[in-house]
């Protein structure tokens, strides 16, 4: 907020600049107070160097309402920022669920499957259909078999996973982008 041009010996354009640019990502609204066309001028470029916002007012009426302007401006950029994120976390969530339901539900059909063919090559030898070195053979096959689809299947979660963290982020990362250039804005 200003009363006129700056009088200190400062260059507030070059602040503004170097406040934009340090990442910072600030809000900078310049409120001018009843000033003529040569100190507005000055003003407004301080507002666009910080990518920011330029407003005369004339009465404490003007002032109080660009305050609430400005505070009400915020707070609801904060709420989307607040929303989206909060549902950008339950649609994550609710992936990471399904991709654990999908998973699990398919281990225990394996699990069930290995064991009805363990109990098959185990009754072929009670029986004595195959011999012991034959049960062995085929046991080991068994157990190499289910043993490298779940090694394959647990690789295939682990990617599955990744994917939707890095699009989890990837998401977070624009709606915080999009906060930032509106907040500051």
């Amino acid at each position: 907020m200003s009363d006129g041009i700056e009088t200190c010996g400062g260059d507030p354009i070059a602040a503004a600049n170097s406040l934009k640019e340090s990442g910072v990502a600030p809000i900078v609204h310049v409120i001018g107070f009843d000033l003529n066309e040569k100190d507005q001028k000055q003003l407004q470029e301080i507002a666009k160097a910080a990518g920011g916002t330029y407003t005369n007012v004339k009465n404490q009426d003007q002032l109080q309402n660009e305050f609430n302007k400005t505070v009400q401006d915020s707070f609801e950029w904060l709420e989307w920022e607040v929303r989206e994120k909060f549902n950008l976390s339950n649609y994550y969530l609710n992936q990471r669920e399904e991709i654990s339901s999908i998973f699990w539900g398919w281990f225990s059909k394996n699990m069930h499957e290995n064991f009805m063919i363990n109990t098959a090559i185990t009754q072929l030898r009670v029986k004595n259909s195959i011999t012991s070195d034959q049960n062995a053979k085929l046991q080991k096959l068994r157990r190499d078999f289910y043993n490298q689809l779940n090694l394959e299947v647990k690789e295939l979660e682990k990617v599955l996973v990744n994917i939707t963290q890095e699009e989890y982020q990837d998401k977070k990362n624009q709606i915080e982008e999009i906060y930032k250039k509106n907040i500051s804005n």
